[in-house]
């Protein structure tokens, strides 16, 4: 019942202040005024009525209504844009892939260059998992690589080297640290996959995954494509390759 009152101060108000001269209405009022004085005529009663009552009553419960409209929508938007705050919202990228053999030349050790943002609530990420899939086959689950070195070392076709530093695992980072609202996190992941060779990975119809969740369990999932104009390091041999290999490009 107080909604319904409180509507119709609104409708009242809208009314009044049209035919107090504002707005739409006050140019009515206007028209009417210069009509009757220019043309010396008088309006009729039932126009009059028509006019200042039912037509205005109309567009007051309109403008009413309008005003409540854009209030609800103003309100969900904020309500939005809070929840949207308080909830983590995560998005990974992959930024390139490191392919090389394994010792048993038939399985293949892959790095994973990747970078999480973070535009929602501050949150960790957890449960990294990787995954190689090829057309119509089920997906081929990577094992993590112990890395008890302090460091890899990478090489590219020039031979060239790039020193990574262990402790930019990102399982690791992601874990020991939220990520902050507007934040993000790079680093890598090693995994090795058996029974996939890296010519086999290589080819463009290989789906490369990786998973991973934020502090409330939702999950994450990435995917990326090698491509002939891709650049891709490949690591040495303390990484468990049984040479080291060039950069394909």
């Amino acid at each position: 019942m107080q909604d319904f009152w409180e509507f119709l101060q609104a409708v009242f108000w809208h009314w009044q202040s049209w035919l107090g001269g504002t707005g739409f209405g006050g140019a009515v009022v206007v028209f009417v005024a210069l009509w009757e004085r220019f043309t010396s005529r008088v309006m009729r009663k039932r126009m009059y009525a028509a006019i200042f009552i039912a037509s205005f009553l109309f567009g007051a419960f309109f403008l009413a209504w309008r005003d409540q409209y854009h209030a609800a929508r103003e309100a969900q938007r904020h309500l939005n844009e809070v929840g949207a705050v308080r909830v983590p919202k995560l998005e990974g990228s992959i930024m390139f892939l490191s392919i090389a053999p394994a010792r048993d030349p038939s399985d293949s050790v892959v790095g994973i260059f990747a970078t999480i943002d973070n535009t929602g609530a501050p949150s960790i990420a957890k449960d990294f998992r990787a995954y190689l899939q090829k057309p119509g086959e089920s997906r081929k689950e990577g094992i993590a690589i112990d890395l008890p070195m302090d460091q890899l070392v990478f090489v590219d076709s020039g031979g060239h080297r790039k020193i990574v530093k262990t402790s930019e695992y990102l399982p690791k980072k992601a874990i020991e640290q939220p990520i902050p609202t507007g934040g993000s996190v790079p680093g890598f992941m090693l995994m090795l996959f058996r029974g996939i060779t890296p010519k086999e990975v290589e080819s463009p119809t290989v789906d490369v995954i990786f998973e991973f969740k934020d502090v409330t369990g939702k999950p994450y999932e990435v995917h990326k494509h090698l491509n002939g104009d891709q650049q891709q390091t490949i690591p040495f041999e303390d990484v468990g390759t049984t040479k080291p290999p060039t950069t394909q490009k």
